[in-house]
């Protein structure tokens, strides 16, 4: 009966230590804050020159088992850098909704551009390199954007964390 009692003790406790483990692996808002005041400083620093280190997709500006990188708009919503969606630098996606309908990218920009900073909830794919996921499924995630600017320009750099699993 005890040797019963502690394998299924021990076989919870691995249980608990891998959930805890796996969510220790996603990045938290703190981690996402700091990400976007990192990137930000650079571009404060160096202005569009800042782009290049940003998209790098081997960059600094991007960690992968977490889910966290950094994304930039400009005031009207193009996409300014992004490290793994190359294709969509240059685009402009105001207007553009989430699967639920969702005009996050002009929320979040206009969060920026009004207040500051801020954060928006909204629904996107996981990047296929988390877990190994290739799906196209769609996760909630919490992106925060903050206004910084160089001379006159100004860029909304933002990053965000995805709630799954």
């Amino acid at each position: 009966m005890k040797k019963r009692c502690l394998i299924v003790v021990a076989v919870f406790a691995l249980i608990a230590g891998f959930y805890g483990w796996a969510g220790a692996q996603m990045a938290t808002k703190q981690d996402v804050m700091t990400m976007v005041e990192k990137a930000g400083k650079l571009i404060e620093e160096k202005g569009d020159a800042a782009l290049a280190a940003i998209s790098d997709p081997k960059g600094e500006f991007i960690d992968r088992k977490r889910a966290l990188y950094v994304f930039v708009y400009d005031k009207n919503i193009v996409v300014l850098a992004h490290p793994y969606r190359h294709e969509l630098i240059g685009q402009c996606l105001k207007g553009k909704p989430d699967d639920e309908g969702r005009m996050f990218r002009d929320e979040i920009v206009n969060k920026a551009l009004t207040k500051g900073s801020g954060w928006t909830e909204y629904v996107y794919q996981l990047p296929p390199e988390v877990g190994g996921k290739v799906d196209q499924i769609t996760y909630r995630k919490y992106s925060y954007g903050k206004l910084f600017t160089h001379g006159n320009k100004k860029y909304i750099v933002c990053s965000g964390t995805y709630e799954y699993e």
